[in-house]
């Protein structure tokens, strides 16, 4: 075999090699949303043990990356024995001014540790949500913050299996999603239906989308750190 036919045999298994590698990365990226729901309900750990020190550290942590971002520039971390260094959970930052809701932002399905997803929605609830204006650095005292992690999402075939109080509620339909969290219903004090219907508006889908497509439907309880008083 002389050097150009050797040259092109090369070349051929080479893009061979290649293509079967991309087809194994295509394979794992196709399963990427069921993979990360399996990963988190593997790491389940009873999140009401976790000492209370450490909800504390953590709402202090938000609490820093908001001041951070607004006046100083700078944050601490976590410290190393914080369990919430770890542990990869959805969450959600709710900031609230004079009890009234001043933004909340966060994500069902963790792409990083709570601590980084707790910076990362503190930052957005405070910037980036689109009914507020941002918040401002003279508002950082009076701001008060709420962190809800998102546990045992399920997908339920009726509403009659939602718990009010219990349970948050996620309406999917396509790449659209409405999520609300448990506690939104309990100071609304709202019926099942008016609690989905609600989540459905914020899908996009309108009051009755829930009801009148093919929409996939959730429930997820939380851990909720807000601070005291």
């Amino acid at each position: 075999m002389d050097i150009a036919k050797m040259k092109k045999v090369i070349v051929a298994l080479f893009l061979f090699i290649v293509s079967l590698a991309l087809v194994r990365c295509s394979n794992r990226e196709e399963k990427v949303d069921v993979g990360e729901e399996k990963e988190q309900e593997a790491e389940i750990v009873d999140l009401s043990q976790i000492e209370e020190k450490y909800d504390r550290e953590l709402l202090n942590f938000s609490r820093s990356v908001l001041a951070g971002v607004l006046q100083s520039g700078s944050h601490s971390g976590l410290s190393s024995d914080n369990p919430y260094k770890y542990l990869h959970y959805g969450v959600f930052v709710t900031l609230k001014k004079d009890g009234e809701l001043r933004g909340c932002i966060g994500c069902v399905y963790p792409s990083s540790t709570v601590e980084r997803e707790v910076s990362d929605m503190t930052v957005a609830a405070a910037l980036n949500d689109p009914r507020f204006k941002p918040v401002s650095p003279d508002e950082v005292r009076d701001i008060e913050t709420e962190i809800s992690i998102l546990y045992n999402i399920h997908s339920i075939r009726s509403i009659d299996e939602l718990t009010l109080k219990r349970d948050g509620i996620i309406v999917r339909y396509k790449d659209r999603m409405g999520v609300l969290l448990p506690q939104v219903a309990e100071e609304g004090k709202w019926t099942r239906e008016k609690f989905v219907q609600v989540a459905s508006m914020k899908a996009g889908l309108g009051p009755y989308g829930w009801r009148d497509l093919p929409v996939e439907l959730y429930t997820f309880n939380c851990k909720v750190i807000k601070e005291e008083g």
